[in-house]
């Protein structure tokens, strides 16, 4: 399971201003670091675990000092009460980010020094034992060129007193995961390698199949398609479409989200579905998983496919391994899901379709609605946009 790291813009431009803006009254002008503490949670998909940026708790004067040959030093009564406020918060665990003084410019993830390493790894196993098996401990280093790395640490609890004393339970015992990606999330979307090891930007792009689009925006702008998880939640006339032109724009990936079948009934809109599979009641996502192979255009392309629905645990856990998630499904319940889905574990979530009404009695068409609306930090949810109604939630959950 691969690690990766979210936080919403605002955040960013927070940390961002604590790190490199005016030096904060409780930290000393001259120190060449700056660092504070914070609230992180986790959202655990099929094949990704992401650390979701919370709070920062505010250090107070002397908590934060750069001390030569130790560098920079977080007090204990900064680390106790940093404790006490994440064991107040359900799921909540704690993160020590800090800054380093260079490169200026690039967004290379830092490498984390030795002293770095070696105080991480007593600090937070301490953390850990205080917050208890199962709450996230992390660290955290940003430049001011914009570059940014992050490592979890995990760490054996033991059950007896015996096991206490055992070397493989104590700070020796960590295991280290460094993030591969960070994700800023607002009214855009960053993605940034922060793995000091791995290279974001591997070239799985084919450009002689997509010549067209990476003249639009550039063979910087097709890579960055090849590096996207997409979800698709609902496979009708929309979302079947989406799944083979996601594929031939590029996307390295595609997790595709549908329990139905494909029927007779619903053939006319389903493109690139044959009869046969029509006739033989295929189901939606196996159908469309061949489709996407079949017109992907990236040379690592990969499509997952799960038949649930979105709006029950089974179904959402896959769309949280996506960068964004494309909306395209009929039941207003499934769409208030994934609106709360986009705040709560910072993915963007583009909703789009067309709601039809006819007369009960004659069937003749009364009035539609199409619309496009993206939901997410930075931006109004689905309901304050009128993609839905708690009364239409409710009435479908309930149906």
């Amino acid at each position: 399971m691969t690690l990766n790291f979210a936080m919403t813009e605002a955040q960013y431009a927070e940390v961002w201003d604590r790190l490199f803006g005016p030096v904060p009254e409780e930290q000393g002008g001259d120190d060449p670091e700056r660092g504070f503490l914070a609230t992180i949670f986790t959202a655990t998909g099929v094949l990704r675990r992401t650390l979701i940026f919370g709070d920062i708790i505010l250090p107070s004067p002397g908590d934060v000092r750069w001390i030569p040959r130790k560098g920079l030093v977080m007090s204990h009564g900064y680390y106790s009460r940093a404790i006490s406020c994440a064991q107040s918060i359900p799921g909540a665990g704690l993160m020590n980010v800090h800054s380093h003084p260079g490169p200026r410019s690039g967004t290379a993830p830092p490498v984390p020094s030795n002293p770095d390493l070696a105080s991480d790894v007593m600090e937070l196993w301490a953390v850990s034992r205080s917050l208890g098996e199962g709450r996230p401990v992390a660290a955290g280093i940003i430049v001011p060129g914009g570059g940014m790395s992050f490592r979890e640490y995990t760490f054996n609890h033991p059950s007896t007193a015996e096991e206490a004393q055992q070397r493989k339970f104590g700070p020796k015992g960590a295991r280290i995961t460094y993030a591969s990606r960070a994700r800023i999330v607002g009214p855009g979307l960053q993605i940034r390698n922060a793995d000091p090891a791995s290279n974001l930007e591997a070239d799985y792009a084919t450009f002689e199949m997509t010549e067209s689009t990476a003249l639009l925006w550039g063979n910087a702008g097709q890579r960055m398609l090849a590096e996207l998880t997409l979800g698709i939640a609902g496979l009708g006339g929309v979302g079947g479409m989406l799944a083979e032109y996601f594929a031939r724009l590029g996307v390295g990936k595609l997790v595709l989200v549908d329990y139905d079948r494909l029927e007779n009934a619903n053939f006319n809109r389903s493109q690139g579905a044959t009869r046969s599979e029509a006739r033989a009641r295929a189901v939606k996502v196996t159908v469309y998983r061949r489709l996407a192979r079949e017109s992907a255009t990236c040379s690592k392309f990969k499509v997952s496919a799960f038949r649930e629905s979105v709006a029950e645990g089974a179904g959402l856990k896959p769309l949280l391994d996506c960068d964004v998630i494309a909306g395209a499904a009929d039941d207003a319940f499934a769409r208030q899901v994934l609106d709360h889905a986009a705040y709560a574990h910072l993915i963007p979530v583009i909703d789009g379709g067309t709601i039809l009404r006819a007369e009960p009695a004659t069937l003749q068409f009364k009035v539609g609605k199409s619309q496009i609306a993206t939901a997410g930090p930075g931006h109004p949810c689905l309901e304050c946009q009128g993609v839905y109604d708690q009364e239409e939630a409710t009435a479908a959950r309930e149906s």
